[in-house]
């Protein structure tokens, strides 16, 4: 039996974030004779997905306050999600931890570490955590589908992954974008690798939430079984373009919004009728049930595709260099909006996507990805 343990930012207050983690989780512990665990590491993430941290910017920023209620409840049902499907290590490992050499016993069992996937490179995330280049063990380490995001600040780089990579028995990368800036500092082959979540496919997903839904939904969600309506998934940042074109969109087919986020403010859009504070679960539900989907977000878009929804997605966003990425290798340029503006080569009558093609090329970008976990889980 061969003992994996993974470190990525599962414990992050981010629906790709918990999915990529499940993902890559549940792949590797359905391989013969392997055993993975997602290693209980904090770092900055976790601090800043947590209740003291909440609460401290609430004391800085008053009127963040009318979020509270909403924040938290959003945590706790993070937290019930980790707790069922993610198998964390018991133990929270923190960076004093790393420094003092304290997790030897921890981590003695373990037979190779895989860091990954999200944007665990990303120095602006970490803070520069060193700890994400496992720099804490000796035994095989692995990245799978690392991202540096858009990060590229050649000095920083050198600062963090100089004499860090040799060590790695294998790296595979998310973006292309990424390679030229990471082979500078690693020798071997580099690679990319699909992101985890495309690791499981369509049933496999529909199966965790259906699981989880009947033990802990939401009272409303049963009003949005068969259910016609636009799912507008918005990450928290300026997103009206991309609100108004959904709006637009939704009122030419006689079809209602129904409008999620990774942070709920009633005050926000009262024009749009809002879900509330959706798990994760209930994220992939609304997903499944929608006629069409409206994203800002990477794993928004991922899972769009997986589950074989009609969407669109803005990319004039900050790291929009993954977003195009995917919807380049899979020839779904059209489904880009740009200031919610819809592409010039789309027919908006008939933009059903051909699902033959589109899986046929994940498929194909799957092989390498599943030859690389291959190499790790022997």
């Amino acid at each position: 039996m061969k003992k994996i343990a993974i470190l990525t930012y599962h414990n992050a207050l981010n629906y790709g974030a918990v999915f990529q983690a499940y993902a890559l989780k549940e792949y590797l512990n359905r391989q013969e004779n392997v055993e993975a665990e997602i290693l209980n590491y904090g770092g900055v993430v976790a601090k800043y997905a947590s209740k003291s941290f909440l609460l401290k910017y609430c004391i800085k920023h008053p009127t963040y306050l009318f979020n509270l209620t909403s924040r938290l409840k959003m945590m706790r049902k993070f937290n019930e999600f980790r707790k069922e499907y993610l198998e964390i290590s018991d133990r929270l490992l923190n960076k004093k931890d790393v420094n003092n050499k304290n997790i030897d016993k921890q981590l003695e069992n373990f037979d190779a570490f895989i860091v990954g996937s999200d944007q665990v490179w990303n120095p602006n995330l970490n803070s520069g955590d060193r700890t994400y280049l496992l720099d804490f063990t000796d035994k095989e380490k692995y990245a799978y589908a690392a991202s540096l995001g858009s990060f590229n600040d050649k000095k920083v780089m050198d600062e963090y992954f100089k004499n860090s990579l040799d060590k790695f028995s294998g790296i595979s990368l998310r973006e292309n974008s990424s390679l030229d800036n990471i082979k500078k500092y690693y020798k071997d082959e580099l690679t990319t690798c699909l992101d985890p979540v495309f690791l499981l496919d369509m049933d496999e997903w529909k199966r965790l939430y259906k699981k989880d839904i009947k033990k802990n939904a939401s009272d409303n969600i049963s009003q949005y079984y068969n259910a016609d309506y636009v799912l507008y998934f918005s990450l928290d940042m300026d997103t009206s373009k991309l609100k108004n074109a959904a709006v637009s969109f939704a009122k030419k087919r006689n079809l209602k919004i129904i409008f999620v986020t990774d942070n709920e403010r009633k005050e926000r859009y009262k024009d749009l009728e809002h879900f509330g504070v959706a798990s994760p679960s209930e994220l992939l539900f609304l997903m499944d049930n929608a006629s069409y989907i409206f994203t800002n977000s990477f794993h928004g878009t991922a899972l769009s595709i997986i589950l074989h929804k009609e969407f669109f997605v803005e990319t004039n966003i900050a790291s929009n260099n993954r977003l195009l990425d995917l919807l380049e290798n899979t020839s779904l340029e059209d489904r880009a909006l740009l200031d919610g503006k819809f592409a010039d080569s789309l027919d908006e009558k008939a933009c059903s996507i051909c699902w033959e093609k589109v899986d046929e090329k994940i498929d194909e970008m799957l092989k390498g990805s599943k030859e690389f976990l291959k190499k790790i889980t022997g």
